[in-house]
């Protein structure tokens, strides 16, 4: 596990030390957690947006309009992707 040091203002520090049974480094392991969570959305979110538009500006197809153009029923997919499946798959069914 990689340690990072921190600089935080004096009276952070006093508050800090008055609850001296709070585990501070699990509080801002938690936090930078939350804070990558949100970021990766964001990011998600900003794909998926940018998917959109260039789906709405025609520059792209769909996955199942490109199965339609190839001529591929979509329920035979998995037929192509994983055909030593077979049996498994219709036992399931």
């Amino acid at each position: 596990m990689a340690n990072i040091t921190l600089t935080i203002p004096d009276n952070m520090y006093t508050g800090m030390k008055k609850y001296s049974e709070i585990r501070w480094s699990e509080v801002a392991r938690r936090s930078i957690a939350k804070k990558l969570a949100d970021l990766e959305l964001l990011e998600i979110l900003k794909l998926t947006e940018e998917a959109e538009t260039a789906y709405n500006n025609g520059e792209c197809i769909t996955e199942s309009e490109l199965l339609k153009e190839l001529g591929i029923d979509e329920n035979d997919l998995w037929k192509i992707i994983l055909p030593s499946s077979k049996e498994r798959v219709w036992k399931i069914r």
